[in-house]
């Protein structure tokens, strides 16, 4: 996969590094963008939404600090040791925290870019009432909740007209769930398993200029 993208972007027909003079980007920018995810080890196929603040650090490479928020339904063979509840039902709200470093070329009209970030990934994972109570009554399970955790992505991205940007983001990451159960009164006992958030996505943005280079 990762070969497959980085030969596609070298082929792309695109300029040679512009002096700085006739830079391809603002000096910083406001970026929000919108698309899909693919399926993970927990998550269905859902909406993504982000918000980037970039700053040309030097050219030509921008450096990027995003906040993105990412929703899907909760996968029923994630958990695979409750065997005896036929269908889980939740929704997960996964939030991740990101830096990313954009090396860029390209002119006005098209500019391409490859950047590497480090994440930081965190979810909130919401079971229906019916899903809850089974739980509690099979497992005595009261709660089951994600760790932060550190991963790494690759974006390949495209821009048109400066403005308008596409944008395809792999992602690796494999943060721990804990589940907690009710062992007594005023005690419990927890159970931690590593799960898959790693998969890739595809969205559209818009960019706000804050500061031209001039």
């Amino acid at each position: 996969m990762y070969h497959l993208i980085m030969t596609a972007w070298l082929c792309l027909p695109l300029a040679p590094i512009n002096p700085i003079q006739q830079d391809t980007v603002s000096a910083m920018n406001l970026h929000f963008t919108a698309g899909i995810s693919s399926p993970t080890g927990i998550l269905s196929t859902g909406p993504v939404f982000s918000t980037k603040w970039e700053m040309l650090a030097i050219h030509p490479v921008i450096l990027r600090g995003s906040f993105d928020y990412q929703f899907g339904k909760f996968k029923n063979n994630a958990l695979r040791i409750l065997d005896d509840i036929d269908e889980i039902k939740g929704e997960m709200h996964q939030f991740t925290l990101a830096t990313d470093a954009l090396y860029y070329r390209g002119t006005d009209h098209l500019t391409g870019y490859l950047g590497l970030g480090a994440i930081l990934a965190f979810g909130n994972l919401n079971f229906t009432h019916e899903t809850m109570a089974l739980m509690r009554k099979n497992y005595d399970i009261s709660k089951v909740s994600f760790n932060p955790q550190l991963g790494y992505r690759i974006t390949l991205g495209l821009r048109y007209q400066r403005i308008y940007s596409l944008e395809i983001t792999i992602s690796e990451i494999e943060p721990d769930y804990t589940i907690t159960y009710n062992t007594g009164i005023f005690s419990y006992s927890e159970l931690t398993r590593r799960t898959d958030f790693s998969g890739f996505r595809i969205s559209l943005g818009y960019l706000w200029t804050l500061k031209e280079l001039w």
